[in-house]
């Protein structure tokens, strides 16, 4: 079966993840995995993830990983990470 994963670059944007996320669970064929590449500031968007995941909210399978500032990378990071 065909797979795709989705990576979601952010930083010091919880808000609009959140939104992001509940756009991806409405979607009639989820994704295989959501890869949340973060290089923001504080807690928030991590706190968001975990609390996605541990609800099981939206039966979205996410991942998280933390990273340094610049998008490029963030991409670079994001790319090599998933399938």
């Amino acid at each position: 079966p065909m797979t795709h994963d989705v990576v979601i670059c952010t930083r010091n944007r919880p808000a609009d993840l959140e939104s992001a996320l509940e756009s991806l669970a409405a979607q009639t064929r989820l994704p295989s995995s959501v890869l949340i590449v973060d290089a923001s500031d504080g807690d928030a968007s991590r706190a968001l993830v975990q609390s996605w995941s541990e609800a099981g909210r939206g039966g979205l399978r996410l991942g998280y990983l933390a990273a340094a500032p610049g998008l490029p990378a963030q991409r670079n990071l994001g790319a090599d990470r998933s399938s």
